[in-house]
């Protein structure tokens, strides 16, 4: 999808690294056109989290970064201008992706390294203790959890977002996560059932994960519905946003989440 729009003239997020990727990989186009909702909610998402990550690094330019579950994401490409912090040096951004064995090996292979900042790419499942342990608790760190939140079980996830508060004194965590009902209904959701994935995790209330740790505050919920750029969708798409908004149940069908630390 993010391939697909950065060919466009008018493209969303201009993501050109996505395309170039693609083209690498042995990859069977879709026999069907793509799920035009799935399309423009995807975008968006990528478009917000972004716009989160950089007015985090504009406000600590020497932070850590953390994309966790970052598959074959461009996101530290994306927002490249920024990894160089305030001269360089021991002031630059710090940027860990982590992965699957097996994602992080094609990754290698596809995504090319952000060429400024100090960068490393982790291998583990971000649920094991031993790769948290290994970054530095010394800068206020931004976690970026893209796409991933739904299909941790409940109990990882919230487990994950309390290490994240225990091990660093400062900074934000950001997800996107299915509200109750749309989980219930995920069958229904065809570009993701088709693929056998499960979601397993949701939340309607920030107050569910606000009870993780005491120092978890909210900064910011946007229903989907609230997402910025979404003029920008078909006017179809737009009227069936405006319905959720109204049908008990679906308000929440999903959510952006900002925490602090």
């Amino acid at each position: 999808m993010r391939a697909e729009d950065a060919r466009k003239p008018d493209s969303v997020l201009h993501d050109v690294t996505a395309a170039e990727t693609l083209e690498q990989l042995d990859h069977e186009p879709p026999k069907k056109p793509i799920n035009r909702a799935f399309y423009w909610s995807s975008l968006l998402r990528a478009r917000l989290l972004d716009a989160w990550t950089a007015e985090f690094l504009q406000a600590h330019p020497n932070a850590t970064v953390l994309h966790l579950g970052c598959g074959l994401d461009s996101h530290a490409l994306r927002l490249a201008p920024f990894w160089s912090g305030a001269g360089g040096g021991a002031n630059a951004i710090r940027r860990i992706d982590v992965d699957l064995l097996e994602v992080v090996a094609l990754r290698k292979q596809v995504v090319p390294a952000p060429e400024q900042g100090d960068y490393s790419l982790v291998e583990s499942s971000v649920t094991d203790d031993a790769w948290l342990d290994e970054v530095p608790p010394d800068r206020p760190t931004l976690v970026v959890i893209e796409g991933l939140m739904p299909y941790l079980r409940p109990e990882d996830g919230k487990r994950l977002v309390r290490r994240v508060v225990e091990r660093f004194p400062s900074g934000q965590i950001m997800f996107n996560i299915p509200g109750r009902w749309f989980r219930r209904l995920q069958r229904f959701n065809r570009p993701i059932s088709t693929t056998g994935a499960v979601f397993y995790n949701s939340m309607d209330d920030p107050k569910d994960l606000t009870a993780v740790h005491p120092s978890l505050r909210v900064e910011t919920v946007l229903r989907i519905r609230e997402t910025p750029g979404r003029e920008l969708m078909p006017w179809h798409l737009r009227a069936w946003l405006w319905l959720l908004s109204w049908t008990p149940g679906l308000r929440t069908a999903a959510s952006y989440y900002r925490f602090d630390l």
